[in-house]
């Protein structure tokens, strides 16, 4: 996964700049950003995205 290799260069590194890393990854700057927003904000172990309760009601005449 691409956050994961992100992460392992984070912690080989002192010193690098968002460009160097977007380049080495082979992504955009926007996307190394967003990549380093979930790695700022990562979601507890085993937590997926919450379905919305309305999705999870059947539609009015569906069993």
């Amino acid at each position: 996964m691409r956050v994961d290799k992100l992460e392992a260069l984070l912690a080989q590194r002192t010193y690098t700049t968002a460009a160097d890393l977007a380049a080495e990854l082979g992504v955009s700057t926007r996307t190394l950003h967003r990549d380093l927003q979930v790695l700022s904000n990562p979601r507890p172990a085993g937590v997926a995205h919450r379905i919305p309760p309305a999705a999870s009601r059947p539609l009015p005449g569906c069993w």
